[in-house]
């Protein structure tokens, strides 16, 4: 089971500086950006994760915990984390019989789709679709490192609702390797669907997966756009 939680603290963090990274590239910088190469997505062989039950908002979100101090949101976290925990053993006591249908559903090709979805947005981008190579020094680089289905709530028959969770770390490089814009991107698909929906549908269940990526793409792209901007 991966550090979920360290990695979705991490993402934050990473944002929270976004605002102030964002200054534009420097004349020499787009000089030096005259071609870009996209190069594969890597997916880790360990990515895909049984759907989870828990209440992850809730995990992420505890209250502090009175008379603990400043190690309130801590605890905090601790119980919440104990909590969504306990609720994930019990979803899958009840749906483990889902899991393999599940798992045959979920797209295969997530990296290919990935990497095809980057090359297209960057082919309709002003700065760069003129600087679109097959090959190059530049390259704008992703992996996927977790993907699996999260509890997103419950419907009006009170079963949970899942929608699909992609970790995905995408950067465009300089011919050094150096990282000049990007970050490790978390996102969700839609529409939110119960896991025997999942088991039973992989159209649905590649829909949803699809609009997990194009989050991650078009938040990319706003970043990139930021640093291009004239």
């Amino acid at each position: 089971m991966k550090l979920h939680q360290l990695a979705l603290a991490s993402a934050l963090a990473t944002s929270l500086f976004l605002p102030s990274c964002a200054t534009k590239f420097s004349p020499a910088q787009r000089a030096a950006l005259s071609t870009v190469a996209v190069s594969g997505t890597t997916v880790d062989p360990e990515a895909y994760e049984e759907p989870y039950g828990g209440d992850l908002e809730m995990r992420k979100n505890a209250s502090n915990v009175p008379g603990t101090g400043i190690l309130g949101p801590l605890i905090g976290m601790g119980v919440g984390g104990a909590i969504a925990g306990t609720q994930n053993a019990n979803f899958k006591g009840k749906n483990r019989g889902y899991f393999p249908a599940v798992q045959k559903n979920t797209p295969t090709d997530l990296g290919e789709n990935l990497g095809s979805k980057l090359k297209q947005s960057l082919k309709k981008d002003p700065f760069f679709r003129t600087r679109i190579a097959e090959t190059s020094g530049n390259l704008v680089t992703s992996d996927i490192t977790c993907y699996r289905l999260i509890r997103a709530g419950k419907n009006d028959q009170g079963e949970l609702m899942f929608v699909p969770q992609i970790y995905a770390n995408i950067y465009l490089k300089d011919a050094k390797g150096q990282k000049l814009v990007g970050r490790s991107y978390i996102t969700t698909g839609t529409p939110s669907l119960t896991v025997a929906e999942y088991a039973s549908s992989p159209t649905k269940t590649k829909t949803s997966y699809d609009v997990a990526l194009d989050f991650a793409v078009a938040t990319f792209d706003a970043e990139l756009a930021l640093k291009t901007r004239d």
